[in-house]
């Protein structure tokens, strides 16, 4: 019977009724065209792939040609490197149908994705059997296939590649004619992709087939990209990046050899297949002649999830072509009597060995159940002293009585998650069943830190502390919470399995699953349904042919009914088999039908039933019931059940527990299945993907339990960091509430949701460009609302707001325009300017082009002109395009006075954003610095000088530094500034380290500017303090203080107030790694997130990519998966920054670009969490001798880290 989905798509179990039947399993592989089926041939028994041309096209008489030329082409070729076709026609009337060789494997370009590339010996053997194939083809039919890459290249699970999609191939004598061009870019030969393919030419499959191998070595495309035109283009026009650019190792030959297959003139490629697998012949004996570890890295591979014939994903239009059916191969009579032979013997081993191990495996059994009936015991005795004990007390006392309700009654409430004062279901924090002994070190120590608030524990730790990041959710789920994962998988795979009667491996597997089970962490009411089932069920189970056997006169005489109307008369009972007379409608049968067959029929249950279900003396009604339960049939279960109680059953409860636990309906065991997958995620997946599968259960909540949601919960609440659109919607809830007290923030908030969930959907998003628009109203009227203070910035766009009720940037614009201060042709861009100056980076962004504009603007000088160009250059720089305006183009604009002091400060706070050395390298004329003093504003001068000694710092010119401090009229500086300036009279600045006065001077400066923050700090002298520090790292004593100060003061900040905070983490995160704490490193990144500040935003990516470089150091690879969602939704990172992870897989440095410092640091961490030699130190060290002192400091506590 066809049944299918309203899309077309066939359910498992459809029967398919064609030139042979097909019964349909399960769905495989699914493509524009067509849908690919896991299906068994009925009377072969064999699993064979269906593909099936889609619904909806099947009206199309262009697909159904092309469709049916894939099937002649395949049938055209009998190889064993092709995927075998063995039937093709239509089925049930209207389904256009393929069966082929089902492959049990991958194809390659999985494989790429999966492993980055592949080994040059496992790349040229299947380079081999592929152009064996394709040389097979075209010796005998002319064949050329017409779309050959890494996707329609399969390697089944004896390493051994295979042939797929024949969409497009074309064989002599019935070619397919398509009227448009179909191709894959980043395989088509230039000829193709112009048109001028020439028929019975093999060269073009030559060049996809050198593409496909040059893809193979380097992990990419010869010409990679997403735009198939520029692809294409590409192909045309550029030359081929050298192999080696991208694959380092590989030998000339090769290399040279890919060169002439990829040759753009088809005359320069080789000219046949022959000729390509005979150099291909050549190179590998050169290979192996050199003893090349090549060779020898050929991975056989093991049995992996089916993965059958990728699916063309081509369309387009062809001729008119008949059908040509497809046999079978046969083989030689002679050839099949030695493989029968030779099965036959191995089958005899097989079962001689089985009935040994069978043996030694019920002797292991009851040696099992032995010690788990003492550990039963153990618990029933245990001490009612701790907590632990007390709360075992009633599971040992369930027990006892032979009740797991009552031991799952003891346990729900220690399973479920506790709750918080708000309500908000909160992570429950595993503790020890045993005292304090078996807690984990780092939880041990918890309770001080809170006392403290988030102050870090001392720097001096006893040896074995526990100093790991706690990433992965099981090392975070409370002790309860594991063993309800642990136990639903469990439960799930038993709810799942099948049992065959009389069949002994089956019995076998179900005990290998149990003894499997008991040796996990789960509950005690698990344990005791574990326990019953190794003890009674399984031997309930395997008896019970038997038994039917010796009460068979209960049987015979007796009328059954199965499935479908099929109805017998029991004759008798044998050991294997039962002889019956099947009742037809006309007549009898007498026939004799296996316990499979019985129980195929649904003829089984109704003979335990009939034989073991009575309240007679003698009876056994377990027997049934054992039978019963693995039938997925609940409601003849609980039917059975009552009137199991009525007879007085002793192991009623047990019953009752495993019913509900082994007997569900489709949608709940999809749901058990579900929660089991959540619990290997938990385990050894990313939080993004198991955040995504507690979401996906939470949405079936009907089908969970209470204790169920409360985990889920307490799941989402640690993974609510990666769940961006939860996170946005509530920050635009935020801002609505703010909206009509404080627009200001109302708008940050806004901003801040636009740059985290740049790429992600969810509901409130609709919504963000009015309420934009409404806050950007709300600062433009001044009416309805007006701030406490609008105090104008002593300069422009620049200096902070020292009272964080000042107003804005653009609100003081907007009050000038409506002032007439300001010319309306000007208002637009420095609207831009504002913006960029408050951290509202989405319309800074936007704004761009205009800015750009502006600039290039003929009437455009002086200050106009000075702030133009310093916006672009903040903007290309976030942009990840970087141009530092320098001091010659400074001195070209001409400038005097305060327009001089200006430009020279936004240069210097432009080098301090950047984080690295000046492009150009020149002597500070430190006269000058001197002299502009009297152009700047009183509240200006602390910040422009602090901006001048940091750049000096950070450039490492301490001569200067100590100069430009001489010069300087000391008796009309601020005191705050001199009290950081002091401990710069050191006569040798870089050697701090070697001066521990000199340092506890800086400290103190450090720790004295953050005490009397509040009445006359700023980020300019935080910044300065900083830079001062030179390659050292903070302690943690002070963090409480600086994290108050960033939650209170960060808002109010100019743009340079970011930077002050990276820098201030990044001397933190080095300070733990020379501790060795990589735990509290972790945490502090995470409390400076949790900040959601957007003036922090420009360095949000690289946050991450430090958290995540702390986590691959201690192997929890998985979070990289975390990061790159992170990175590709975060509108503020750039180019460079989002490659990151993608870069990764290639394991080397992008040709021709700088090393990135971020990337190599990553890089590194990675490498060393996985324990392999580290092939990027001299792109690291490069990296860090181009950036700034606090990344230097993290570079050096890394590298003592891994000396360690």
């Amino acid at each position: 019977m066809q049944s299918e989905s309203s899309m077309g798509y066939l359910d498992p179990g459809t029967l398919l009724i064609g030139n042979y039947k097909y019964q349909v399993v399960s769905e495989v592989g699914r493509g524009a065209m067509a849908v690919v089926y896991l299906a068994r041939q009925v009377d072969l028994e064999r699993q064979v792939a269906v593909k099936v041309l889609s619904s909806q096209l099947s009206s199309n008489s262009s697909f159904v040609l092309r469709f049916f030329n894939e099937v002649r082409a395949a049938a055209a070729m009998s190889h064993p490197n092709i995927i075998q076709a063995y039937d093709a026609g239509i089925a049930n009337g209207d389904i256009y149908y393929f069966a082929m060789e089902y492959v049990n494997g991958e194809t390659l370009l999985r494989r790429i994705l999966r492993e980055g590339h592949l080994e040059v010996a496992a790349t040229l053997k299947y380079a081999s059997e592929i152009a064996s194939a394709l040389n097979y083809g075209w010796e005998r039919q002319r064949l050329t296939h017409g779309d050959i890459k890494p996707e329609n290249i399969m390697v089944n699970e004896f390493d051994q590649a295979k042939l797929a999609d024949f969409g497009l191939a074309k064989v002599a004598g019935h070619e397919y004619e398509g009227h448009e061009l179909m191709l894959t870019p980043h395989y088509a030969s230039p000829e193709l992709i112009r048109g001028q393919l020439r028929k019975g030419d093999c060269r073009s499959d030559i060049y996809a087939f050198g593409a496909s191998i040059y893809h193979l070595l380097s992990g990419k495309p010869p010409f990679p990209g997403t735009d198939a035109q520029l692809v294409m283009k590409r192909h045309l026009e550029e030359e081929l990046p050298p192999l080696h650019t991208r694959c380092s190792g590989i030998r000339p030959e090769l290399a040279d050899f890919i060169d002439s297959m990829l040759a753009k003139d088809a005359e320069q490629r080789p000219a046949s297949w022959s000729e390509l697998l005979a150099k291909l012949a050549e190179i590998r004996a050169s290979i192996a002649g050199t003893g090349n570890s090549d060779l020898s890295r050929i991975r056989l591979r093991r049995s992996r999830p089916s993965v059958s014939l990728p699916l063309s994903q081509h369309s387009g239009n062809a001729s008119r072509a008949g059908f040509l059916p497809v046999k079978e191969r046969k083989e030689p009579a002679k050839q099949y009597f030695w493989t029968v032979a030779i099965m036959i013997s191995l089958a005899m081993l097989l079962f001689l060995s089985f009935l040994y191990w069978r043996k030694s495996m019920r002797e292991q059994l009851e040696e099992k159940r032995r010690q788990t009936q003492k550990e039963l015991v153990l618990v029933e005795n245990k001490p009612q002293n701790t907590r632990a004990a007390a709360e075992d007390a009633p599971a040992a006392r369930g027990q006892e009585n032979g009740s797991p309700a009552a031991v799952n009654s003891a346990e729900s409430a220690e399973r479920a998650g506790t709750k918080n004062e708000g309500g908000k279901v909160a992570l429950v924090v595993a503790e020890a069943e045993n005292g304090a002994d078996t807690a984990p070190v780092a939880q041990k120590k918890s309770g001080s830190a809170e006392k403290d608030g988030n102050k870090p524990a001392p720097v001096d730790r006893e040896p074995d502390a526990a100093l790991l990041v706690p990433y992965s959710l099981a090392t975070v789920l409370s002790a309860a919470q594991n063993q309800s994962l642990t136990e639903t998988r469990i439960f799930s795979r038993l709810a799942g399995f099948q049992y065959q009667p009389a069949q002994a491996d089956s019995a076998e597997l179900l005990m290998r699953l149990l003894d499997n089970a008991m040796g996990q962490d789960i509950s005690s009411a698990g344990k005791g349904l574990l326990f019953f089932m190794q003890q009674q069920l399984i031997s309930m189970l395997d008896e019970a042919p038997s038994q039917l056997l010796l009460h068979k006169q209960r049987l015979l005489g007796k009328n059954f009914s199965g499935k479908e109307g099929f109805k017998v008369l029991v004759n008798d009972v044998f050991p294997h088999s039962v002889l019956v007379e099947q009742i037809l409608e006309k007549g009898s049968m007498r026939r004799s039908l296996s316990w499979r067959e019985l129980n195929e029929a649904g003829l089984l249950l109704p003979m335990y039933k009939a034989a073991f279900f009575s309240p007679a003396s003698g009876a056994k009604p377990e027997l049934y019931l054992a039978q019963l339960l693995f039938s997925g049939n609940a409601r003849s279960y609980q039917s059975a059940l009552r009137q199991y109680a009525d007879m007085g059953g002793d192991k009623l409860e047990y019953w009752e527990a495993l019913g509900a636990r082994l007997i569900l309906s489709e949608r709940e065991l999809e749901t058990k299945r579900e929660l089991a997958e959540l619990a290997r995620l938990c385990q050894e997946g990313s939080r993004l993907e198991t955040s995504r599968q507690a979401r996906r259960l939470l949405r079936a909540a009907n089908a969970l339990s209470a204790e169920e949601k409360n985990l889920l919960e307490s799941i989402l609440a640690v993974c609510a960091e990666l769940q961006l659109d939860l996170r946005a919607g509530a920050l635009l809830h935020q801002a609505q509430s703010l909206m009509d007290t404080r627009p200001d923030l109302a708008l940050q908030k806004i901003q801040f949701a636009r740059c985290l969930a740049a790429a992600v959907k969810y509901p409130e998003r609709e919504q963000l460009d009015a309420l934009q628009q409404r806050a950007l109203l709300a600062l433009d009227s001044g009416g309805a609302y007006e701030m406490p203070l609008l105090e104008a910035p002593p300069w422009p766009f620049m200096l902070s707001r020292n009272n964080q009720l000042a107003a804005t940037n653009y609100q003081w614009l907007m009050r000038l325009y409506n002032s007439a201060e300001i010319e309306p042709q000007d208002l637009a861009w420095l609207q831009n300017l504002a913006h960029l100056a408050d951290a509202n980076w989405q319309l800074a962004l936007q704004g761009y082009g205009l800015l750009a504009q502006s600039r290039d603007a003929v009437d455009k000088k002086g200050r106009e002109l000075l702030m133009l160009n310093y916006g672009c250059s903040l903007l290309q720089l976030y942009r990840g395009e970087p141009r530092s305006p320098g001091e010659k183009e400074l001195d070209a604009m001409q400038l005097t006075g305060d327009e001089r002091a200006l430009g020279k400060m936004l240069q210097q706070l432009f080098v301090l954003m950047k984080r690295s050395k000046p492009d150009y390298v020149e002597a500070q004329n430190l006269k000058e610095c001197v002299e502009l003093l009297q152009f700047l504003p009183e509240a200006a001068k602390n910040a422009y000088l602090a901006t001048v000694f940091a750049v000096l710092l950070e450039s490492r010119q301490e001569r200067s530094v100590r100069e430009l401090w001489r010069a300087l009229p000391q008796d009309e500086l601020d005191e705050t500034l001199l009290s950081v300036l002091r401990p710069l009279q050191e006569k040798d600045l870089p050697k701090t380290t070697e001066n521990p006065g000199g340092l506890r001077s800086r400290q103190q400066a450090w720790q004295g500017l953050l005490r009397n923050f509040e009445s006359r700090g700023d980020e300019y002298l935080l910044r300065l303090c900083l830079a001062s520090m030179a390659e050292q790292g903070l302690d943690g004593h002070d963090d409480s203080r600086m994290m108050e100060i960033l939650r209170r003061k960060a808002s109010a900040w100019s743009l340079l107030g970011g930077d002050a905070a990276f820098d201030w983490l990044l001397r933190r995160v080095a300070h733990e790694l020379q501790n060795a704490n990589l735990n509290a490193a972790y945490q502090i990144c995470s409390q400076v997130l949790e900040l959601e500040e957007p003036r922090l935003l420009p360095y949000y990516a690289r946050i991450q990519m430090l958290r995540a470089a702390l986590l691959c150091l201690q192997g929890q690879s998985s979070a990289l998966q975390d990061l790159d969602f992170f990175l590709r939704n975060c509108l503020i990172a750039n180019e460079k920054e989002r490659r990151v992870c993608q870069t990764l897989e290639s394991g080397a440095a992008l040709k021709g670009e700088t090393p990135y410092f971020w990337r190599e640091l990553l890089f590194h961490c990675y490498l060393q969490g996985k324990k392999k030699p580290s092939s990027n130190d001299k792109a690291l060290q490069e990296a860090g001798s181009l950036s700034f002192s606090a990344e230097r400091a993290l570079l050096q506590a890394l590298l003592d880290t891994k000396r360690h």
